[in-house]
């Protein structure tokens, strides 16, 4: 599945705090998707980048915080 909206709103249904993140993944959904397609948007400019890889660490980070210290010290 490449909609991170619809991962992010199944995980809100047992973590209520993903919500946090519906920001970062209509940002980044697009990524996911548009660049397997000839004819899409534009290549992404160098800001719009570096924001996108941003919001993807703070999802990372956010999920990774969620895991057991077991599984992630």
């Amino acid at each position: 599945m490449h909609d991170l909206d619809e991962l992010l709103s199944q995980c809100a249904n047992v973590n209520a705090e993903m919500n946090d993140l519906q920001e970062a993944s209509r940002v980044l959904s697009p990524y996911a998707v548009e660049p397997r397609y000839p004819g899409g948007d534009a290549d992404p400019t160098a800001a719009e980048m570096e924001e996108a890889l941003r919001l993807a660490r703070r999802m990372v980070d956010f999920v990774l915080d969620q895991l057991p210290a077991e599984v992630h010290p």
